[in-house]
């Protein structure tokens, strides 16, 4: 009896040391909105100032693009560069800058970022309307995947 608890216990440990070193070496950014203004300049694309939302911490940053034809999409920021992802819900993402978040809080970012400050995935939250959920995607590459989608619509 006294193995079997030892090997249950063992496997526990295991397992949360998996847990753990599978996450070393990242740590999680949250961005939040951030109106546009003149001190932007980085961000801001030639007659898109009105079209674009950011979102930052200060040293991340994800703008989204959603009135320029071929332009459209994510562009995210890091401390060397600026990659551009196409949208990874072309319909979501539409209907949600279309319709835009409730308050400024309601809506963020949570970035995975690894010990070189690569972006790995993030995470959408929302809450627009009387829908709210949260989409997980991986980054990989110059690609975005949905690892994970929950859209939860409230009663009106």
């Amino acid at each position: 009896m006294k193995s079997k608890h030892f090997f249950i216990t063992l496997c526990f440990m295991f397992f949360l040391t998996s847990c753990v070193t599978s996450n070393m070496g990242s740590s999680y950014q949250r961005l939040v909105y951030k109106q546009l203004d003149k001190s932007d300049r980085e961000y801001i694309f030639p007659n898109m100032e009105n079209c674009s939302s950011l979102y930052t911490n200060g040293e991340l940053s994800i703008l989204e693009v959603y009135c320029s034809q071929g332009n459209d999409g994510l562009y995210i920021f890091g401390k060397n560069d600026q990659i551009r992802f196409d949208w990874y819900d072309e319909k979501f993402n539409l209907w949600a800058t279309s319709e835009g978040c409730n308050s400024k809080d309601a809506c963020f970012y949570e970035l995975k970022v690894d010990k070189n400050g690569v972006i790995l995935a993030f995470a959408y939250h929302f809450f627009i309307n009387l829908s709210e959920g949260v989409y997980r995607v991986r980054v990989t590459g110059e690609t975005l995947k949905i690892v994970e989608q929950q859209i939860i619509d409230q009663p009106s």
